[in-house]
């Protein structure tokens, strides 16, 4: 079994190995959106942020 596009027509023996597949047509769903491209952006800002909390949060800042 591989985890291609090819791969997962074989619903059943991903289904005895117990892996649950998409619901959905996989190829339409690539498709569309290769015709109707969505930009989503994860950045590195959360990460930063989070730091920023966690100093903050800790006491790290204190002088007393």
């Amino acid at each position: 079994m591989k985890l291609t596009l090819n791969g997962i027509e074989d619903r059943e023996g991903w289904m005895r190995a117990g892996v649950a597949l998409p619901d959905y047509d996989v190829q339409a769903v690539r498709e569309s959106a290769r015709r109707n491209p969505t930009w989503v952006h994860f950045g590195p800002g959360s990460i930063s942020e989070s730091a920023i909390f966690f100093v903050s949060s800790s006491g790290a800042s204190r002088t007393d």
